[in-house]
């Protein structure tokens, strides 16, 4: 008999490994009457999730290769779930952590992709290769992991980017800060309400809004545009490169061009008030201040560095339609009234750039409000559910393009 039960134990686990694993009720994900093969969720390669799942504990699947939430199918709770194998989630995913690939030595190469929501607060990527095509919410932190490359061709909001793998963005990623170890290649959009940290090398061909920008080591290759309400610091160790193309635009409140940092092509650099060079200005850009101190060229508040070649020194009429001081968009759209209790209006002008979508981000960057219609050009919207602070309401164009940003402050 002691024979038997074994045979048919052994026999049950190749079952549950050899074949797919599916749903067949919602309920716990751990509760075995739930799965197609009735057996230990933990030893299956392979599970499908067609049904709503709930995870509250802590869970380590190192056996599934593969898992996949499909469309109407979500797995959610306050757990924690660690994957060894490929994620894709085609429904909803909302957990306290999740972690994909934690085997540090894994036999087979490993992806994520998320086409549908996922709404965590912590999110670990440690695939091999990661694709969001979705949406993605973390309360908390995301983190890519070393060596691995995440693809953004949709949302992302974060409170807290880490990425130590590459990163590739086509649409919008919105953090509160962004600390980036590795390339970042950035076609879309990218907002950081905080600050965006470089210490690896940035190609810019989109757009970055940001409050601190800081180039701490690599460099940046811009051929797009960045946006800084305060201050951006280039070479924090040195050794740096910030290179535009004919089509770059550095907009700044202050400019710190710290030693032995080059600020090398063509492009315009506008400050709003602060600047520095203690380094080398190579090129032919156009150089604009818009309260220029020294008499001489740069004509920047400090000027310990060297100037190679000759750039274009241009005063307050080039960098007239900067708006970075708080972007408040007071050319294109307007709050009112702001402060406010809860209920605002928005008016936008800009008839050549309607109004398409819109959505709300509380002071941490994350998203409380979104559509993907504005009525018109007016837009009227009641925040009194929201606690005291400053949130940011986003306005976007038909291609899902930040277009404007506006700060409002809810006061009770």
């Amino acid at each position: 008999m002691r024979i038997l039960a074994f045979f048919g134990a052994i026999c049950l686990q190749f079952i549950c490994t050899a074949q797919p694993c599916h749903t067949i009720a919602a309920g716990d994900l751990l509760d075995p009457a739930n799965w197609s093969c009735d057996c230990n969720v933990s030893i299956c390669d392979t599970l499908l999730i067609h049904h709503a799942l709930t995870l509250d504990g802590t869970l380590n699947l190192p056996s599934a290769r593969y898992t996949e939430i499909t469309e109407g199918g979500s797995l959610t709770g306050s757990g924690s779930l660690r994957l060894a194998g490929s994620l894709v989630n085609r429904g909803t995913l909302a957990l306290y952590r999740l972690a994909t690939d934690v085997d540090p030595f894994p036999e087979f190469d490993t992806y994520f992709l998320n086409v549908g929501n996922i709404e965590n607060n912590i999110l670990l990527l440690l695939s091999d290769s990661t694709s969001n095509q979705g949406t993605i919410s973390c309360d908390d932190s995301l983190i890519v992991g070393f060596q691995r490359k995440l693809r953004n061709d949709s949302d992302i909001f974060t409170n807290i980017l880490f990425q130590f793998g590459d990163l590739y963005n086509y649409e919008n990623l919105i953090s509160d800060s962004l600390l980036s170890f590795r390339s970042t290649v950035n076609h879309g959009t990218i907002l950081c309400i905080n600050k965006l940290e470089i210490y690896s090398r940035l190609f810019n061909f989109g757009d970055i809004n940001t409050h601190q920008f800081e180039v701490i080591s690599a460099g940046v290759d811009n051929y797009g545009t960045i946006n800084v309400n305060s201050s951006s610091t280039l070479g924090t160790m040195g050794g740096i490169q910030f290179e535009q193309s004919t089509t770059g635009r550095l907009n700044t409140r202050n400019l710190y061009v710290l030693e032995d940092t080059d600020v090398r092509g063509q492009g315009s650099i506008c400050i709003l008030e602060h600047a520095e060079n203690h380094g080398n200005i190579i090129g032919s850009m156009q150089l604009c201040d818009l309260t220029p101190t020294l008499t001489v060229p740069p004509f920047w508040d400090v000027h310990t560095g060297t100037i190679v070649l000759t750039p274009t020194y241009c005063g307050p009429i080039a960098c007239a339609t900067v708006q970075v001081d708080e972007m408040t968009g007071e050319e294109g759209a307007r709050i009112q009234p702001n402060p406010t209790v809860g209920p605002i209006r928005i008016t936008h002008s800009d008839a050549l750039r309607p109004v398409h979508g819109w959505m709300v981000m509380d002071g941490h960057g994350r998203l409380v409000q979104r559509s993907a219609q504005a009525p018109d050009n007016t837009l009227e919207l009641d925040l009194s559910a929201y606690r005291s602070g400053t949130y940011w309401v986003l306005l976007m164009d038909q291609a899902g393009a930040v277009m404007e940003r506006l700060p409002v402050v809810v006061e009770k």
